[in-house]
């Protein structure tokens, strides 16, 4: 991710935390754990606490079949 990002806000079950991002070889990399049986995640770009405007993106889970 781009270099001006200093972390993600995570929204999962409708619970937001806000994530730093570690920088490696130029690019930026975030670490979320999302809880089993959680339908979805939405994440959101920031630069210094402030949302990048049009970075919301919604994750969706396929349903899961137990083994």
């Amino acid at each position: 991710m781009h270099p001006d990002i200093t972390a993600v806000r995570a929204t999962i079950d409708g619970s937001a935390q806000d994530v730093g991002v570690h920088p490696r070889n130029g690019a930026g990399y975030y670490v979320i754990e999302v809880p089993e049986g959680s339908e979805s995640f939405t994440v959101e770009l920031l630069v210094d606490g402030d949302v990048v405007p049009g970075s919301e993106e919604t994750r969706a889970f396929p349903e899961r079949t137990p083994n």
